[in-house]
């Protein structure tokens, strides 16, 4: 069964406010999603820039145990195998109703943070204390799991309503807005936390509000028609049932086939693995390192970094546009191998600092050609499904980069879990480079 999506305007006319190419005006259907749009997207950015320091937060103002932060990637992305059974029903519902569902459930429990039991320790850490960890660890958990239904259907609606000649233009645009909205926030996030760390029984329910009403925002947004969308039939645990095992045969059918988009995962496969392997490992090795404040953490990890991607996001954009996010791809992973070698002699602030201008640099190029490369291998209409399964696959690094990060730790050292990640990302880069000698995507 098969559903139309609704119709956006189509005919020509200036774009004030919004992004234009080299003077060209945008047709009415771009500026009028683009309107819409980039509010939203601001308003994420804020919520973003809290969820961001949670890992941090957990271990430093709640007094959660090591193992949370690890364990955050694992139970918050695990999940994110299931994906592609989304798809058929969301086909359900309209395309904006859908998103307000996916705020409620996803941003609404970050609300009951404002009941959380905090005390504050004196001495010690900087902005130190215990408390109610696991309300934090439960509902920070649900809203990441259920991010694998929102970040497809946010992907699908670019490729619905933006056209593929302005696509890694505007997702330049769109990353810079939240990224500087999530700097401000989780800045000044930090330094409220450095002196209270009972803040976050307002901080966090402030996350929610504002997480809410950017899915609202996207709600208003009609879609261009972009091809049929297919409905699961039936319903409840019959329709849940049908949508898995339909999910399963089309995911294990796509990668089968296209053979360009698997190598693509491939690719990013091994990346994954690097990254989340070493990612929970520093930020625990950094939470629980006195000479390290949340607002020392936060600058490097919250303004240092997004800023350096703020600054290159809108030119790797346009570099994905011209020589395609394979390519994109394989540089980034390149760069990343020296992130990871850097990281292991870091001693100071400003080493921290300087380490995440270069990890920035790396992320401006990944995160383009992950929201972007399934977009530019699905066939017409099937932007959703590509989109879902580009995110199960994250689901599977995401439950074993943590483990193998652990492993590596455990048997030897910090240091060693990083020149695995770096090795990973050689490998990630050469397979990318090898796939962009086959396909070459202009966009």
């Amino acid at each position: 069964m098969t559903t139309p999506t609704d119709p956006a305007p189509t005919s020509e006319g200036p774009a004030p406010g919004a992004p234009a190419r080299r003077g060209r005006a945008l047709s009415k259907m771009v500026a009028y999603t683009w309107s819409r749009h980039w509010p939203a997207e601001l308003l994420m950015g804020v919520s973003g820039g809290v969820l961001g320091l949670t890992a941090f937060c957990l271990q430093r103002s709640l007094g959660a145990p090591e193992w949370t932060s690890p364990w955050l990637i694992i139970l918050g992305q695990g999940l994110w195998l299931l994906a592609p059974a989304w798809p058929p029903l969301l086909a359900k519902m309209r395309q904006q109703t859908a998103f307000l569902w996916i705020g409620l459930f996803s941003r609404g429990p970050l609300l009951l943070m404002a009941f959380a039991a905090v005390t504050p320790l004196v001495g010690g850490k900087p902005g130190s204390g215990t408390g109610s960890w696991w309300l934090l660890l439960v509902t920070f958990l649900l809203w990441n799991n259920l991010d694998a239904l929102y970040t497809p259907h946010r992907n699908a609606l670019l490729k619905a309503n933006y056209p593929l000649t302005m696509r890694g233009r505007i997702y330049g645009w769109v990353t810079a807005i939240t990224s500087l909205a999530a700097v401000v926030t989780a800045n000044a996030v930090g330094h409220v936390l450095d002196h209270d760390p009972t803040a976050v029984r307002w901080i966090f329910p402030m996350s929610a509000v504002a997480g809410l009403a950017a899915h609202f925002g996207l709600a208003r947004i009609r879609w261009r028609y972009d091809g049929p969308r297919h409905v699961q039939p039936g319903s409840g645990v019959v329709i849940v049932r049908h949508s898995l095992r339909d999910a399963t045969k089309a995911t294990r059918r796509t990668i089968r086939d296209d053979h360009d988009f698997r190598d693509f995962e491939i690719g990013f496969m091994l990346y994954g693995l690097g990254l989340l392997s070493a990612s929970p490992l520093i930020v625990t090795r950094f939470a629980q390192d006195a000479t390290f404040s949340m607002a020392a953490w936060t600058t490097a990890d919250r303004l240092v970094l997004p800023v350096t991607q703020l600054l290159l996001v809108p030119f790797v954009g346009r570099l994905s546009d011209r020589i395609g996010v394979v390519r994109v791809a394989s540089l980034a992973f390149l760069s990343l191998v020296g992130y990871f070698l850097l990281m292991g002699l870091v001693t100071t602030k400003w080493h921290l600092m300087g380490v995440n201008v270069l990890f920035g640099f790396c992320m401006a190029g990944v995160n383009v050609a992950w929201s972007l490369g399934p977009l530019h291998f699905a066939p017409p209409g099937k932007a959703h499904h590509y989109s879902s399964v580009h995110v199960a696959c994250v689901g599977v690094r995401s439950i074993l980069g943590p483990l193998l990060g652990m492993g590596v730790m455990a048997a030897f050292s910090f240091e060693a879990a990083l020149v695995v990640s770096a090795g990973l990302e050689i490998a990630a880069g050469l397979w990318m480079l090898r796939l962009a000698r086959r396909v070459h995507i202009v966009a």
